[in-house]
């Protein structure tokens, strides 16, 4: 799992060491609204998508319910870095980034799992197509 290890990263090197600000209520920093902060929320969530595309290949297998443990796991790792960041004075905690952080994940794993059964789904009519010929 090396891509757990790079969002791990990428969310605490790039951050300089400051005072605390902790953000316990979500959403509580967005306003008043301004395009940046309307990125920053977009860019939450795009940054754990592949997370939530990756986890459910993974699980698909060994899981009972791979969506729901893909979107736990891609929460527990919002958390993980979120925890990090107010531990080691890098960032700033942020409940909203962990809300968007797990959307973007439930958005990749609701993706594959779409891609997957569209993908069954042209198979079983090529295999049809076939068989008629």
């Amino acid at each position: 799992m090396p891509g757990v290890f790079v969002v791990l990263l990428l969310g605490l090197i790039n951050r300089v060491p400051r005072e605390r600000n902790n953000y316990l209520i979500p959403f509580q920093v967005l306003f008043p609204l301004t395009m940046y902060r309307i990125q920053q929320l977009m860019l939450n969530s795009l940054f754990f998508v592949p997370t939530g595309l990756s986890l459910p290949y993974i699980l698909s297998e060994k899981a009972s319910k791979p969506i729901r443990i893909s979107i736990l796991c891609g929460f527990l790792l919002s958390l993980t870095v979120e925890l990090l960041q107010l531990a080691l004075y890098r960032g700033t905690f942020d409940t909203t980034d962990i809300i968007m952080n797990t959307l973007g994940t439930a958005i990749g794993t609701l993706s594959f799992f779409a891609y997957d059964r569209l993908r069954k789904e042209s198979d079983k009519n090529d295999q049809k197509k076939n068989y008629d010929i």
